[in-house]
């Protein structure tokens, strides 16, 4: 991914990767659950687009008076950080053997992510995690150890 930004180094991330890193997996076994996280995180994210809140359930801050009446005056419609689904497509994950990177590659995500004080931007973070996704996570990593179990039977 190019110009992307990546959840890391989060206590929530860090305590995940412990609990897969005990699971001592093969690499063939340990990316296909990095695969199904991915694809959670992925949705997790989508679900953040559709519902324009952020990880800890807050709604997104509303476009600015100014942006309104632009958008107004040029017949723009849409939804939040949606208008054109350019942002929200990009966002993508990539796994190799031993890692997951979630992102969006463009090139202004992290402005919308992060917000920018400096031109008045405010954070309306997509990427990251809420509790209850962490809570989806360790279930997917339990739900794959427990399929796994069954295979070895």
């Amino acid at each position: 991914m190019s110009a992307s930004m990546f959840i890391h180094d989060t206590k929530e991330v860090k305590e995940l990767q412990n609990k897969i890193n005990k699971l001592k997996l093969n690499s063939s076994n340990q990316k296909k659950l990095l695969e199904s996280i991915g694809v959670e995180i992925e949705s997790q994210i989508e679900e953040r687009f559709a519902t324009q809140t952020d990880t800890s359930g807050s709604r997104w801050a509303d476009i600015s008076a100014k942006t309104r009446a632009y958008y107004s005056k040029k017949g723009i419609g849409g939804s939040l950080l949606s208008r054109t689904r350019q942002l929200r497509d990009t966002i993508e994950s990539q796994v190799s053997s031993d890692s997951l990177l979630v992102g969006a590659t463009k090139i202004y995500a992290a402005t919308h992510n992060y917000g920018d004080g400096k031109r008045n931007i405010p954070k309306r973070e997509f990427i990251g995690l809420s509790p209850q996704n962490v809570i989806e996570i360790e279930s997917i990593i339990d739900d794959f150890v427990e399929a796994n179990l069954k295979k070895a039977r």
